[in-house]
């Protein structure tokens, strides 16, 4: 994929304006999932000027991969190939608010006090460690975007499997840099000793501080 170029603060703004049209949750995981679509459809286009309006594309794509009206409408604010993981990205953090609403009761575990005590030492003694609070909020913030919304019991995550013995292995969540740093699963055994359940995700979320300095200042 060509590199992708980081949005500027107007650009962050006219998604969140973009975000606050969109009502329902089934249209907003309609219009991730369809940018999902285009990134493949990019990554297989080589020859494509990546400093081309993405607007100006929409009509190249197969007619299989169905871009419904919303993403459609998205995409005539002037927002280039080279941005189109950014704006995934940032649209996906503007979306976590309503997610949260749609994950199943079991991964809205409470984590015990005495638990809480222990991830708070464990970040105060490893301040300056690979994974830091902000890059684990980011990571466990995509897992259950892309992976427990809408999810039922008689699907396949369980609750009470230790959450980074499977965040190891979900690349898509990571920044690349760190996922491909040689350190990356010594630090994972480290996390391991937390010992926290997937069920417990959402409240390591909260407890961690979350990420919602990603926005921007203005949003």
């Amino acid at each position: 994929m060509y590199p992708q170029k980081e949005l500027n603060e107007e650009e962050k703004k006219i998604l969140y304006e973009f975000r606050n049209e969109q009502y329902s949750t089934e249209v907003l995981i309609k219009i991730l999932f369809s940018m999902q679509l285009m990134i493949t459809f990019y990554n297989e286009q080589s020859a494509c000027d990546k400093n081309t309006a993405i607007s100006d594309t929409i009509n190249d794509f197969p007619t299989y991969f169905k871009i419904p009206k919303e993403t459609k409408a998205l995409f005539r604010n002037p927002f280039a190939i080279s941005q189109i993981i950014s704006v995934y990205e940032y649209f996906e953090l503007l979306c976590f608010e309503e997610f949260k609403k749609n994950i199943d009761p079991s991964y809205k575990q409470t984590i015990s006090e005495e638990k809480k005590e222990s991830i708070r030492k464990y970040f105060e003694e490893n301040k300056n460690a690979l994974i830091n609070k902000l890059v684990i909020c980011t990571t466990i913030r995509k897992f259950i975007s892309r992976s427990l919304v809408g999810m039922r019991e008689d699907l396949e995550i369980g609750e009470n499997i230790e959450l980074f013995s499977i965040l190891l292995y979900k690349e898509d969540c990571w920044n690349k840099e760190i996922y491909t740093n040689n350190n990356f699963e010594q630090a994972i055994e480290q996390l391991k000793t937390l010992d926290i359940r997937v069920g417990e995700i959402l409240d390591l979320y909260a407890v961690l501080g979350g990420d919602k300095i990603l926005l921007g200042e203005k949003n």
